[in-house]
C-alpha cells in the first residue's frame, strides 16, 4: 500500500520552478503556445486523457492546414512539452510517427526566391528613394555585415 503525503509548499514551488525551466529558454513562448492550442483543441473535443489516438486525430486536423515539415516541428514541440508537463513520452506512438512520415511522401517543399546581384543592384539604383530608402539602407547594411563576416572568417582561418 502506497502512502501519499502532502508535500510542503516550498518543495512544490521549487519543483514547479525547476520544471518551468526545462523548456528551451529561447523558444519557451512558442512551446507554450503550441501546447495551449493543443489543450484548447482537447477541451473542445471533450478529451480528458492524452493518448496516441488523440494526438493522431489532432495531427489529422493539422495536416489540413500545415506542410509535413511543420507537422514534424509541431510534433517535436508537443513531445517536449508533454514530457515536461505530463511526464508523457510520445516516442512510442508509432501510428502518429507513421502518419507524419506518410505525409512527406511526394511532398515538394517550396524554394525561397533568391535575389541575384543584378536584382539587388537594379533595385538599389532604379527604385524611388522616397518610397524605398529605408529598405535600400537595410539591404546595404545587410550586405556590409555579410561581407564583414566573410572577412572575419578568412582572418580567423589565417590565425
Amino acid at each position: 500500500m502506497e502512502v501519499t503525503e502532502e508535500l510542503p509548499k516550498d518543495v512544490l514551488e521549487a519543483a514547479e520552478m525547476a520544471t518551468s525551466e526545462l523548456l528551451p529558454m529561447k523558444s519557451r513562448d512558442k512551446y507554450e503556445r503550441t501546447y495551449d492550442i493543443f489543450e484548447k483543441w482537447c477541451q473542445e473535443k471533450g478529451v480528458k486523457t492524452v493518448k496516441e489516438e488523440v494526438l493522431l486525430a489532432y495531427f489529422v486536423k493539422l495536416n489540413k492546414e500545415f506542410s509535413p515539415n511543420t507537422l514534424w516541428a509541431k510534433c517535436s514541440t508537443l513531445k517536449t512539452v508533454l514530457k515536461v508537463k505530463k511526464n508523457m513520452d510520445i516516442n512510442l506512438f508509432y501510428k502518429l510517427q507513421s502518419f507524419i512520415k506518410k505525409q512527406n511522401v511526394g511532398f515538394k517543399p517550396k524554394k525561397a526566391s533568391i535575389f541575384s546581384k543584378e536584382d539587388i543592384s537594379t533595385f538599389i539604383n532604379d527604385s524611388p528613394d522616397d518610397i524605398y530608402l529605408l529598405m535600400k539602407v537595410a539591404i546595404i547594411l545587410g550586405l556590409l555585415a555579410l561581407a564583414e563576416e566573410k572577412n572575419s572568417r578568412k582572418y580567423s582561418q589565417l590565425t
